[in-house]
């Protein structure tokens, strides 16, 4: 386990910080350093969320993630024998290491919903495509530019989302947070963001 390690599970971590406050509110304290120190790290995070691309963001968060888990180990923000600088960014990285990363999620879900949304609209100009084309396209390009102004776009790899004709139609993913072709599933960790369209094909007009 992660307590037989030496490490704390979030929950302990949770508890140490709330002693953490506890301690440090009766004794001489650099709030200024503590306050400045977190919003360093808010403004990486923001910094982060707003790169253009998932696999940049990713990259920025994950560097934020191990500068976090490096300066906010609970031995090291114990305020005893430090100067009280020291013990303010201590303190300051540790509240960071429990809040931030359940702030990228926020950015993560956007891009979940941003994708659904595209999904919907391929999906919409696929129907459209076989009513009138009494068939489905053997690739997306044939959407463009009657049915969909500009080719669809994966918003967790910047190619194009995953499409295929199957037997009941048609199955158009994108690979999801996790970035891996899961076959358009979202069973356990699988998190593929998949639409199907039907294959009932409306018959030409004699």
């Amino acid at each position: 386990s992660r307590e037989s390690q030496g490490e704390l599970s979030p929950l302990a971590e949770v508890g140490e910080a709330a002693q953490m406050f506890r301690r440090v509110n009766i004794r001489p304290f650099d709030w200024d350093e503590a306050l400045k120190t977190g919003n360093a790290y808010y403004d990486r995070l923001v910094n982060a969320m707003q790169l253009p691309t998932h696999a940049e963001r990713s990259a920025a968060m994950q560097k934020l993630n191990v500068d976090l888990k490096k300066q906010a180990k609970l031995r090291d923000f114990v305020p005893h024998g430090k100067r009280d600088i020291e013990a303010a960014r201590a303190f300051a990285s540790v509240m960071a290491a429990l809040m931030l990363p359940s702030l990228a999620k926020v950015r993560e879900g956007e891009d979940v919903l941003r994708q659904t949304a595209t999904n919907i609209d391929v999906a919409l100009a696929l129907r459209g495509f076989c009513n009138d084309q009494h068939r489905y396209p053997e690739q997306l390009e044939e959407l463009v530019p009657k049915y969909s102004a500009k080719m669809p776009v994966d918003q967790f790899t910047d190619g194009s989302p995953i499409y295929r004709q199957t037997e009941a139609g048609c199955l158009l993913y994108s690979v999801g947070p996790n970035t891996k072709d899961e076959g358009g599933r979202k069973d356990g960790k699988a998190d593929d963001i998949a639409v199907t369209v039907d294959s009932t094909v409306d018959e030409p007009e004699p």
